[in-house]
């Protein structure tokens, strides 16, 4: 039996991402949840914003942004970014984030992998604008020289938000892109 479901549940769950932005020498940073791939080739990332976010106007006006992704170990940061307006409060400063700048992009030092985008279309869905970015340049931070070997999600130890909670991902591989369909019956 198939009931209609109409709770603020939607598909999870969602990486936990925290978005820079830079606008006349003013850096923001805001928790975003709503966040996803939307090509590989060429590389397309989305954001989804709500306008009465003081990122989103930033974002609208300089069309830039960065993707840091933060790892678990930053989670109260990551909760009070996404608590708090940029219009109140200098998140840089109250959560004591060292920064780089790199061509007015903003880069989150603590954080351990970067995706610099900028935007080509912006959607008005309702509650929330859809931004789509073009990827324009990727970094990653790690202690050792970064190997392409070494496996990126082992590295980073993201925060993944399941409504209303956050969480650990826990790296257990359970199977390989391609290789399962061999399998099915």
């Amino acid at each position: 039996m198939l009931k209609e479901y109409n709770s603020d549940f939607l598909l999870t769950p969602c990486p936990t991402v925290l978005v820079t932005s830079r606008f006349n020498n003013f850096d923001n940073v805001v928790t975003i949840s709503w966040t996803g791939i939307a090509c590989s080739h060429p590389e397309y990332v989305t954001i989804s914003i709500n306008p009465k976010r003081y990122s989103f106007e930033m974002i609208k006006k300089t069309k830039k942004f960065c993707i840091n992704i933060p790892s678990i170990d930053l989670l109260d940061k990551v909760d009070y970014c996404g608590s708090f307006s940029g219009n109140d409060v200098d998140k840089f400063k109250e959560c004591n984030f060292n920064k780089t700048i790199i061509d007015d992009y903003v880069l989150i030092e603590e954080c351990r992998f970067f995706i610099l985008c900028d935007v080509e279309y912006v959607i008005n869905l309702g509650s929330h604008y859809l931004f789509i970015a073009k990827v324009i340049k990727k970094f990653i931070r790690c202690e050792e020289k970064y190997d392409e070997s070494i496996e990126i999600q082992d590295i980073l130890n993201p925060i993944i938000y399941y409504r209303p909670y956050y969480y650990k991902l826990d790296m257990e591989k359970k199977g390989v892109y391609g290789y399962t369909k061999k399998n099915v019956k």
